[in-house]
């Protein structure tokens, strides 16, 4: 985390840096260009025009003696008259093409500032046009005054250095106080990390330790993890308990029943067993999945988010799965929609649903003795969609309706085989779509003609929910 923090800071520092290099060469130059120009100006003063009418020029060497004075400079200057003659100074002494700089001076007469090389030194040179007036006519001249540049290279270096010291000091306080702010902030967190290590394997509670406000929102998502890893675990405990004590009856049926086979001596014999055997497995398998969809309940309890899905088309594509089942157990599986509409929307998770109604299906065939109807009906009122199946068997007492929710609990009818868990799971699905389910005898003519039978209708009621 410090290195985070360091990283920004030195790149900071660097532009700083760079922008403080410019800044301290920009005022190193305007500063000794004032001198240079004060300088020009004094000697530009001096010019004369003799008696013969010849330009004449007494240097003043005090304000050489100025230039001089600040780390070793050194100074060269030329004069030259009107046609570019030189007329004191150093010959070899030229000015550049491109100007760096322009004081003014006087109207038509500015300073102008170039930079170049002069005996394997860099220079800068001031260059001022002036005009010396004689008894007889004026004469104009040209003042070039250079001086190398080390004082001004010690003064950009100075205020560079004592900009780079302050910046310095700055990013280490800086990353003193933060490094505290750090250690701190984060003393709440390695009392969380003790806490958790004292957990045991099993101690999946939510964290309710104090932290920083920063990292709220992560234990917020820890805590919702746990609980779902929590809500998985019991799921996978109640499936190893349940499968281990509901299948041990099947499988030992089928265990005995294949010794009686190998022990029969007649084929008709032997094929009694082995039917008996295989049907055996078939409850086998049917528990099974019952204990996975149970499994997958217990799992989605806690989340009730889900996507918008449409009841008319899941209901369709089950009854269209499930024909094939329904014409070999002879009954006449049929959908009625009564919302006047093919679409009817609902939230929540198409998956459990989609399985809680193939259950409901699947339990007609197993428990709905003597049953030859079965129909879906789906309406609605002002608040909820209403999904009724009903079948004309021979129905359950209605002193049982409340206990056959329970888990593990049939009915009192002595033909229908099953665990038990149908009817539970489909009250846990209703619980999760936050709805109801009501049982009761059937309620539909079609249902109620099968020779005084009483039926059986299973009634879901979905709260609408505006998307």
């Amino acid at each position: 985390m410090l290195l985070w923090v360091t990283i920004p800071l030195l790149t900071v520092s660097a532009i700083a840096l760079y922008d403080t290099q410019s800044y301290a060469n920009k005022t190193a130059n305007e500063l000794f260009d004032q001198t240079l120009a004060g300088s020009t100006i004094a000697i530009a003063e001096r010019v004369v025009v003799t008696e013969n009418g010849e330009l004449d020029v007494d240097i003043p060497y005090i304000a050489l003696d100025l230039l001089t004075s600040a780390a070793h400079n050194r100074i060269f200057y030329r004069i030259n008259d009107e046609n570019g003659d030189m007329i004191t100074g150093y010959k070899e002494l030229v000015l550049s093409d491109n100007p760096v700089n322009e004081i003014f001076y006087s109207s038509n007469q500015n300073i102008v500032f170039f930079d170049g090389k002069f005996r394997e030194s860099a220079i800068r040179l001031a260059s001022y046009s002036g005009i010396a007036i004689g008894p007889e006519r004026s004469h104009k001249f040209e003042v070039i005054l250079a001086e190398t540049t080390q004082a001004r290279i010690v003064l950009s270096n100075d205020i560079l250095i004592s900009t780079g010291i302050r910046l310095s000091i700055l990013m280490v306080t800086a990353l003193v106080f933060v490094w505290i702010g750090i250690m701190f902030g984060l003393k709440p967190l390695s009392h969380l990390q003790q806490a958790i290590g004292r957990r045991s394997l099993e101690d999946l509670r939510p964290i309710t330790h104090k932290v920083p406000q920063e990292v709220e929102t992560l234990i917020s998502g820890i805590n919702h993890f746990m609980k779902r890893l929590d809500n998985s675990l019991i799921s996978l405990r109640n499936f190893t308990s349940n499968a281990e004590h509901q299948i041990k009856t099947p499988l030992s049926v089928v265990k005995m029943n294949i010794y009686l086979a190998n022990s029969a001596t007649s084929a008709a014999e032997k094929q009694k067993y082995f039917d008996i055997a295989n049907r055996a497995i078939n409850d086998c398998e049917r528990i099974l999945s019952q204990f996975i969809l149970l499994a997958k309940v217990e799992n989605e309890s806690a989340d009730k988010s889900g996507l918008a899905f449409d009841l008319v088309a899941v209901i369709k594509n089950n009854i269209e799965r499930e024909s094939a089942e329904a014409f070999k157990n002879k009954i006449d599986l049929g959908f009625e929609n009564q919302l006047g509409r093919e679409i009817a929307n609902l939230v929540g998770n198409k998956t459990l649903f989609d399985e809680m109604l193939h259950n409901l299906i699947h339990n007609i065939f197993i428990h709905g003795v003597n049953c030859t109807i079965a129909t879906i009906y789906l309406y609605e009122d002002a608040e909820f969609y209403c999904l009724a199946i009903e079948d004309d068997g021979i129905g359950v007492v209605s002193d049982q309706y409340e206990i056959i929710l329970d888990r593990f609990v049939q009915g009192n009818n002595p033909l229908s085989l099953g665990s038990g868990l149908g009817l539970s799971i489909t009250a846990e699905i209703m619980q999760i779509f936050g709805g109801s389910i009501k049982l009761s005898r059937a309620t539909r003519s079609e249902q109620m003609s099968n020779n005084h039978q009483k039926g059986f209708s299973v009634e879901l009621k979905f709260k609408k929910i505006p998307l």
